[in-house]
């Protein structure tokens, strides 16, 4: 069998419509990036945004601590990424915080790191879904010289 031969007996990838034209969908290309951008995604837990903001906020402040209180989370309130394990998750969000904290005097490398990955946190609960809803009432109150008065001229 020639190489000429070899590629004539392949079979076209399912998802091209013109079957001379070999390259991948543009959609399936656009996974496959999105699967190796997101492979930094499943060491990081999901968390209810209020927590996301505080460990962001504590991250900015102390660098490395949200990280390291955010692997405890793992434990209580936070998601674990599908086909991962918590107990791996714990030990890397431990050691990186730890290896931010450590890497502060490098150049502030690691403060850099540590804001980056707090901003990482709130993005993940922003995408997941698992936004808290606030409530906003308000309450409207008239003076007490008015009550008085319709109360007052109700009798009348």
């Amino acid at each position: 069998m020639t190489s000429q031969e070899s590629c004539e007996s392949e079979k076209p990838h399912p998802l091209v419509q013109n079957q001379s034209d070999t390259r991948l969908p543009l959609q399936e290309v656009i996974l496959e990036e999105r699967k190796m951008t997101d492979s930094t995604d499943a060491s990081i837990p999901v968390l209810p945004m209020g927590v996301a903001i505080s460990l962001c906020v504590v991250n900015c402040l102390f660098p490395g601590l949200g990280t390291i209180i955010a692997s405890f989370t793992i434990f209580c309130c936070a998601i674990v990424p599908e086909g991962h394990d918590k107990c791996n998750v714990f030990c890397i969000n431990f050691l990186i915080g730890w290896a931010q904290l450590i890497t502060v005097p490098v150049l502030l490398a690691g403060w850099i790191w540590s804001i980056a990955w707090g901003v990482r946190f709130v993005s993940i609960a922003a995408k997941s879904g698992n936004v808290e809803e606030l409530v906003v009432t308000s309450v409207t109150t008239l003076p007490s010289t008015n009550a008085r008065q319709t109360s007052v001229a109700s009798k009348n």
